[in-house]
């Protein structure tokens, strides 16, 4: 009976594996030929510095020696690991 049970329960767990995997791991991300020139333009790349290469650029505010992209993968594009992709339009 316990076998029985054991299984009805990993079946809908499956299902929803599979259903995970099949969404995409990386979201839409403009290509950085689209980055404008002139101050808006270096304020973007200073920030994709600063996110990426934190302890260059931003150590005194990080104690743990990690950078931004340790744990928003991907710099962020990654599905499903604390994206920042469209972040923009969500807050002000």
């Amino acid at each position: 009976m316990l076998t029985v049970a054991l299984v009805l329960l990993a079946v809908p767990l499956a299902v929803e594996v599979r259903q995970v995997s099949a969404s995409p791991t990386h979201l839409p991300v403009p290509p950085e030929k689209t980055i404008p020139n002139g101050p808006m333009g270096d304020a973007i790349r200073y920030g994709r510095k600063v996110f990426t290469q934190t302890q260059i650029y931003a150590a005194p505010y990080v104690d743990s020696g990690l950078n931004c992209s340790s744990c928003h993968l991907d710099a962020g594009t990654k599905a499903y690991a604390a994206p920042l992709v469209g972040l923009w339009r969500v807050f002000p």
